[in-house]
């Protein structure tokens, strides 16, 4: 075999793996959150054939307009989930994810040495990983880098017909996601403001011609109009203007500071965003190599910096700004760079491989033990968090009427129970008066929960645990002696009205106590013997459960699923909590 030959299996075979590590990092259970409205809406649109303007799953009887600029991702998701259930749901998602990172390693291919565009691709399924929602905005990642590859071809060429594809794809992605109107018209806008700036510049010296500032100008005018072809008409036209500079139209700067992916990353050194740096030195590499010094670039990364620091959801559209101005640049001055020798190549890719082969065995290992069973991470349909269990026991007991809840539940719940239970809040964050009353609450319980019962007569309350916004409301409720704990599962605690329980869940909790001091001398001797196992737990339900009862103040019940949890293993993660929980139990 040659040394060229040997590279080129060396370069295939990586990029096989490249494929199967995309295949482990996207194949995800179906998260509790978005999705699950989505499929309500998409069921309500093939239903009706009709895109709703006035939302049809009010909480009350009022009449909320909803402008669903989601409409064609929801029906598309609906449409997925009716034929091939929730398991076709998660191949969906690798196949939007993983053509979206094709399509960076098609551009690349032939643009760059292998290895490096099979490092690219790499790169970016880092930067997706911690974006892979099953929700509409994952189509962004796919016209993103339609728009960035047209305008850079268009750039280098100047023809026209590098534009064409925007036009079709544009008008897709108008009705899928609103990213159409932050991502495309900007990009647009930032490629004609170069084009322009450097135009005008008489000192430039590679001023394009005026043919070039005039497409871009076209391209931006033309995309525009496009937001016409929306079932809104001119209201679905002026929406995403109204959107961002009328603060009192759906007040979203306010919902900008209550929303998780809207505020800035924390926290980069850690493996979240380990692909902040590479795909940043990709970028700045980008604009120094190239010898046009395309002001272009300049502003595309600098938009794309400052997007990511605003809000982390921009997190992939930065790391494609990066990757494709490296790109870009590196295919026009090919021929005046030299590359790498045949034997760093070699040790680079070599490299690749045995890194993407650790993660993929990462990401093998993880298990999940819930619902009294131990699951493969990717095995599970649904994620940990799902409140399979409580929507059960609502079910049990017949529970209909209006539910005091946590956002993220809303959507899961509408979809599996809607009229019947009847949601506070949801992810869609479309009426405000029920956001701003909602995060009132969770703000300050005792001050705003007594009017708010009164006025509406929740018959029920769902809060997770695990968000630190909803600790105050988890307390007082716990105190409350009109409400009474119903069920802890995991990171979801649900209470309900005192008729409804009869006290069964709280006297089994308290009951607990008696055994405290076996429970704590058994969990004691259990840390002093170590762990047994060397599995890699990355959630346990008994576990969870431990930790919000021990806040919650049943100390007997969080040892005794403590020690459940040590019937299915013995692990260093188990030992972590024990530790943490026997450290705070005497304070």
């Amino acid at each position: 075999m040659t040394k060229n030959s040997a590279l080129s299996a060396v370069n295939w075979a990586s990029l096989l793996l490249l494929a199967v590590i995309a295949a482990f990092t996207f194949f995800l259970p179906v998260e509790t959150g978005d999705i699950w409205w989505h499929l309500k809406a998409g069921q309500h649109i093939a239903r009706t054939e009709m895109i709703p303007s006035v939302d049809p799953f009010p909480f009350a009887e009022e009449q909320t307009p909803w402008i669903l600029t989601q409409w064609l991702g929801s029906l598309f998701y609906f449409l997925v989930h009716q034929s091939y259930g929730l398991l076709g749901l998660k191949v969906v998602r690798v196949l939007l994810l993983s053509i979206s990172v094709g399509l960076l390693i098609r551009y690349s291919w032939r643009r760059l040495p292998r290895n490096i565009a099979i490092l690219l691709g790499l790169i970016l399924i880092l930067a997706i990983e911690d974006r892979a929602h099953l929700r509409p905005h994952v189509f962004n990642f796919i016209y993103i880098q339609i728009f960035l590859i047209s305008l850079f071809e268009f750039g280098r060429s100047g023809r026209i017909k590098s534009l064409l594809p925007m036009i079709p794809a544009g008008i897709l992605w108008i009705n899928i996601h609103l990213g159409s109107f932050m991502y495309g018209v900007t990009t647009i806008g930032l490629c004609l403001l170069a084009s322009m700036v450097t135009w005008i510049n008489p000192r430039s010296t590679h001023r394009p011609k005026v043919s070039q500032p005039l497409g871009y100008a076209n391209a931006l005018v033309v995309f525009l109009a496009l937001f016409v072809f929306n079932p809104y008409g001119i209201n679905g036209l002026l929406h995403p203007l109204k959107t961002l500079w009328l603060e009192e139209y759906i007040q979203f700067q306010h919902l900008s500071r209550t929303i998780n992916e809207l505020q800035p990353p924390v926290n980069l050194l850690s493996w979240t965003y380990a692909w902040v740096v590479p795909a940043l030195i990709a970028g700045i590499l980008g604009i120094i190599k190239d010898k046009r010094f395309q002001f272009r670039n300049i502003l595309l990364l600098v938009f794309g910096v400052f997007m990511f620091t605003y809000g982390r959801r921009a997190g992939v559209f930065m790391a494609l700004v990066c990757l494709y101005i490296f790109v870009d640049s590196y295919a026009v001055d090919q021929k005046s760079t030299k590359l790498p020798n045949g034997g760093f190549i070699t040790v680079m890719t070599l490299i690749l491989c045995i890194l993407m082969a650790s993660i993929g065995w990462q990401r093998q290992r993880q298990l999940i033990f819930t619902d009294g069973r131990i699951f493969r991470f990717h095995q599970l349909l649904t994620g940990q968090n799902a409140p399979h269990s409580i929507r059960d026991l609502l079910n049990n007991h017949k529970f209909a009427g209006r539910l005091f809840n946590d956002d993220i539940y809303g959507g899961y719940l509408m979809w599996h129970n809607y009229p019947g239970i009847r949601t506070f809040s949801d992810t869609r964050q479309i009426n405000l008066k029920a956001n701003q009353m909602y995060n009132a609450v969770l703000h300050d319980p005792q001050r705003f929960w007594p009017e708010m019962q009164q006025h509406i007569g929740f018959k029920g309350i769902l809060l997770d645990a695990n968000k630190l916004a909803s600790r105050k409301a988890l307390l007082f409720f716990s105190k409350n002696p009109n409400w009474e704990l119903a069920m802890i599962d995991g990171d979801n605690v649900l209470f309900m009205k005192r008729e409804y329980t009869h006290g069964l869940y709280v006297n089994h909790l308290k009951s607990q106590d008696q055994f405290i001091h076996d429970y704590q001398q058994r969990v004691e001797t259990i840390l002093n013997a170590g762990p047994i196992d060397r599995l890699r737990y990355s959630y346990m339900e008994p576990i969870a459960s431990s930790i919000t009862l021990f806040e919650l103040g049943y100390k007997g019940a969080a040892l005794e699923q403590l020690l459940l949890s040590f019937n299915a293993a013995n692990t260093p993660y188990q030992h972590e909590a024990a530790r943490h929980l026997l450290n705070h139990f005497n304070r």
